[in-house]
C-alpha cells in the first residue's frame, strides 16, 4: 500500500485557522485508520503526531526525516554529559563542544530534537545532574 499524501490531502492542508484545522485532523484521521488500524497503539501514540507530519510535508514539500529505532543509541545524551565531566570542560569549553555536536552531520541532534536546541540544552543539564547526583534519580527499595 502506497502511504503518501494524495494530491487532494497535500493541497488541502495549511497552516492555522479552524477550517484547516479540521482538515488536518480528517486528513490524520485517514491516516489513523489506513495505516494503523490494525496495530498495536503503545501509550506514546499520539494523533498529534501524524498531524505534525502532515504538516511538515505540506510545508516543506518533503518527507521528514524518520530516525530508525536501530539508530536512536546513536542519540546519547548521557554520553555526551559523560564526556563534558570526563573532559572537564568549563562553561566556554562546554558551550562550544555542546554546539560543535548540535551543529554536526554525523549525528542529526537537530532533527532528532525536531530543531529545539533549548530541550537539547536541557537533557544535557539533566543528564549531568544524573551523572553528579545518582541518589536523586534512583530510588532503592529496603
Amino acid at each position: 500500500m502506497d502511504y503518501t499524501l494524495t494530491y487532494e490531502m497535500r493541497n488541502n492542508i495549511t497552516k492555522n485557522s479552524n477550517q484547516e484545522e479540521r482538515k488536518l485532523e480528517h486528513y490524520a484521521n485517514i491516516v489513523d485508520s489506513t495505516v494503523f488500524s490494525k496495530c498495536l497503539k503503545y501509550p506514546a501514540y499520539y494523533l498529534q503526531d501524524i498531524k505534525n507530519i502532515l504538516q511538515y510535508y505540506t510545508v516543506y514539500d518533503e518527507r521528514p526525516v524518520f530516525i530508525e529505532l536501530k539508530d536512536r543509541k546513536k542519540y546519547d545524551i548521557d554520553k555526551i554529559a559523560a564526556e563534558i565531566r570526563e573532559k572537564d570542560l568549563g562553561e566556554m569549553s562546554q558551550a562550544e563542544f555542546i554546539n560543535k555536536i548540535w551543529e554536526s552531520e554525523e549525528v542529526a541532534w537537530q532533527t532528532f530534537f525536531n530543531l529545539d536546541k533549548l530541550n537539547f540544552l536541557r537533557e544535557i543539564q539533566l543528564a549531568k545532574i544524573r551523572l553528579s547526583h545518582p541518589e536523586l534519580f534512583f530510588v532503592t527499595t529496603t
